[in-house]
This record gives structure tokens, C-alpha cells and sequence, in this order.
């Protein structure tokens, strides 16, 4: 739950990528921010599990691999449409 705020103006866009390994709290730290910032701060899923959640095939051929690297890519390249946000956070593992 973010909290509200009483700015209604447009906000430029920040995007601000968290990484680390597996186990070095980027996850808590995104959590802590959904729950302490303002509703102008929004904090994006994991690109790959978004993508491979959704049923996108895993194979280690070269053409699936780079399929799937174009699908992350471009699934975290864009903020969030429709939004007044000023600030976009997204987890991303330090291995992708």
C-alpha cells in the first residue's frame, strides 16, 4: 500500500533498476519502498519472471535464448502507461 500525496502535476520519468545476487535483499528493499513512498513511486516485477510466468518457453537453443532476452528487454524497457509516476524501481537479478 503506498501512500498518497496531494501532487497532481506530471512527473518525468525515473527509472532506477535494483540488482544484486540471489539473497541480497532486493526484493525487502522493493518491498520496503511500495510500502513507505508516495503513489508516484511504483515498483515493477522482475522482468524475466514476468515473461517466463507467463508461459514463455524456456530452450537453450540460440534462437529461444535470444527470443527470450528480446522479451525481458523489452518488457522493462517501458514505465508504466497511465500512470502520474515519477519514479519506476524493477527488480533484475545481477545474472540476467
Amino acid at each position: 500500500m503506498s501512500l498518497s500525496c496531494e501532487c497532481r502535476e506530471p512527473h518525468a520519468h525515473t527509472r532506477i533498476v535494483l540488482t544484486g545476487g540471489p539473497g541480497a535483499g532486493k526484493t525487502a528493499v522493493l518491498e520496503l519502498v511500495r510500502q513507505h513512498f508516495c503513489e508516484h513511486v511504483h515498483v515493477l516485477h522482475e522482468a524475466a519472471g514476468i515473461v517466463f510466468g507467463g508461459g514463455f518457453p524456456r530452450a537453450a537453443d540460440g534462437n529461444a535464448l535470444r527470443a527470450a532476452q528480446r522479451a525481458i528487454f523489452y518488457s522493462s524497457s517501458d514505465p508504466p502507461t497511465g500512470t502520474n509516476s515519477g519514479t519506476c524501481l524493477r527488480d533484475r537479478p545481477s545474472s540476467e
